[in-house]
């Protein structure tokens, strides 16, 4: 059936676009790495918290409330230090996320559960070219319709109303 097939072209799609965001972020992490080392070392460390936590937790060295608000409080001054590393060096906050086509969705075409609006302007946009009109139908629309072109006069063997 065509719209399955429309369907799984469209998850294939998906699946390339955050794909294709994934690798940009890690590019530009990697370039970040090699510019300032020291945020390699915050992210190692951010990584490390969330374990520390849980060795503090199972050795009952800590409650589970103590040590996750100790790990929050690390993690938010890796993240500060981070930000602060990243501005000094010419870096926009955001440099290290992830950029979607669709922040919305996150390249997903769901929001809870709910198709997208982009979801739906690629289902439009499969549908086209599966149509192949093509280029014939881009620059048609109801404004290009001419009423002159036709008579008003009936045709052939209309009913006529009294």
């Amino acid at each position: 059936m065509i719209q399955n097939s429309i369907y799984k072209e469209i998850s294939r799609n998906y699946e390339r676009l955050r794909m294709d965001a994934e690798n940009d972020r890690l590019s530009r992490q990697e370039e970040v790495y090699e510019k300032v080392p020291a945020i390699r070392g915050i992210d190692d460390e951010t990584a490390k918290t969330g374990i520390k936590m849980a060795k503090a937790v199972i050795n009952k060295e800590k409650t589970s409330e103590e040590a996750a608000a100790e790990a929050k409080a690390r993690i938010d001054a890796l993240k500060a230090e981070k930000q602060r590393l990243l501005a000094e060096n010419g870096y926009a906050p955001d440099y290290l996320e992830t950029k979607y086509t669709c922040g919305k969705c996150k390249d997903t075409g769901y929001i809870d559960g709910k198709k997208c609006g982009c979801f739906s302007q690629m289902l439009l946009n499969a549908v086209h070219e599966k149509s192949g009109l093509g280029a014939a139908a881009d620059n048609v629309s109801l404004a290009d319709f001419d009423l002159s072109l036709y008579s008003d006069k009936p045709y052939g063997n209309e009913l006529k109303t009294t």
